[in-house]
């Protein structure tokens, strides 16, 4: 029989490296972020890293499939409701930064990093947000189809004006979270928009 230990070894050091990864990134970025202090702090050297994912480009991308896995549950419960709940249920999102505000710390900043074309985040940020607004759009269109949305309302713009909120909200919060109470931010920007949309 297979001896599994050394493989079980191998995924918790891969979900430590992970895990180190994602708070360092969140703190300093990926540019001011190297491989050691990520095998550092997850109490690795920097070849057992490097045997694990090869590159910081590679542990890079496990970090962002590591948040999006964890995401993504969440969103398909907002986007799939369709319609005016889908806007309601966007709220979720604020509390779940509120909870784990180190991943909306992440985002923030590799989304920020991604605006370089040259970034190895770039073309998988573009691509990200593309989905993130056709998702909105369809949810848009759901309700436009059911009678509960307006029909001239414009769901690609609405979609986008969506989507620009939620990364705007992130950086403004993280920027001043004192001054920033996320929760009524979203309440009162999400009861504007569904008061704007509603048939």
């Amino acid at each position: 029989m297979p001896n599994v230990r050394p493989q079980a070894r191998g995924i918790e050091r891969r979900r430590r490296l992970v895990e180190a990864a994602t708070t360092l990134f969140a703190l300093g970025g990926t540019r001011g972020t190297g491989i050691a202090a990520v095998a550092e702090r997850a109490g690795v050297t920097n070849a057992t890293l490097l045997h694990h994912f090869g590159s910081k480009e590679a542990l890079l991308l496990a970090v962002l499939e590591a948040r999006d896995e964890r995401e993504a549950e969440r969103w398909r419960r907002i986007v799939d409701a369709g319609g005016l709940e889908t806007v309601r249920r966007l709220a979720d999102i604020a509390a779940s930064w509120i909870e784990d505000p180190e991943v909306a710390r992440l985002h923030a900043i590799l989304l920020a990093e991604s605006l370089d074309p040259a970034s190895p985040m770039h073309d998988y940020f573009a691509r990200r947000q593309s989905a993130l607004r056709k998702d909105l759009r369809r949810a848009i269109e759901a309700g436009q189809a059911s009678g509960e949305i307006r029909a001239d309302a414009d769901a690609r713009s609405t979609a986008t004006a969506m989507a620009s909120f939620l990364d705007g909200a992130v950086l403004q919060w993280q920027l001043d979270p004192q001054r920033v109470p996320l929760q009524r931010v979203f309440a009162a920007y999400l009861g504007e928009l569904e008061r704007s949309l509603a048939a």
